[in-house]
């Protein structure tokens, strides 16, 4: 019963989210105003297929502390996912 509470919360949490960013996302960092227009196109255009793959990486990210060390995470983390976060953000900003 407690498992279903919490991926209750987990995605209410990713759709909060998910409605957070996206209705940023047009205004840039210069005023902010809320719009669920943005989010509406988007899920209308991409489905939730975006939103199944965010919550398979959450879920996979999980289990992955189940089978692998804390260190043996953060070592990988640090060595590949961050750079390869950094070089695809950067590439983004540079054509966006």
């Amino acid at each position: 019963m407690e498992r279903k509470a919490s991926n209750k919360v987990m995605i209410f949490s990713s759709c909060s989210i998910l409605v957070g960013l996206f209705s940023l996302q047009h205004y840039g960092i210069g005023s902010v105003a809320f719009s669920p227009v943005y989010i509406y196109r988007y899920f209308k255009r991409d489905g939730w297929t975006s939103l199944e793959g965010i919550m398979l990486s959450i879920t996979g990210t999980e289990a992955l502390f189940a089978h692998f060390p804390v260190s043996a995470i953060q070592l990988g983390f640090t060595v590949i996912v961050f750079p390869c976060l950094l070089l695809a953000y950067s590439g983004h900003a540079k054509y966006g």
